[in-house]
């Protein structure tokens, strides 16, 4: 076990694909986890996921491109779920 108790992830491209399998991962070990992609549904679904297995999720669109976008998803996350320990 990694021991995530306490932890939160914000992972990055995580609403399919390998992010998707990393941040249902960190949920399974302890860790909150913040879901970021572009389709909402597919980050909606992440979050449905996570909260199943018991963990805190919440889910932020925006384009890791960009900036802006990535100063604000940082900054809801922090808002959402106190801290990030853990960035993907």
């Amino acid at each position: 076990m990694m021991g995530l108790q306490g932890r939160t992830a914000l992972v990055t491209g995580s609403s399919s694909g390998i992010g998707r399998a990393i941040a249902t991962r960190f949920a399974r070990e302890g860790a909150d986890v913040v879901i970021n992609g572009r389709d909402e549904k597919k980050i909606a679904d992440v979050v449905k996921e996570i909260v199943a297995i018991g963990r805190r999720a919440f889910g932020i669109r925006a384009n890791v491109g960009s900036f802006a976008e990535s100063k604000a998803m940082v900054e809801q996350a922090v808002a959402e779920l106190g801290h990030i320990d853990i960035l993907v």
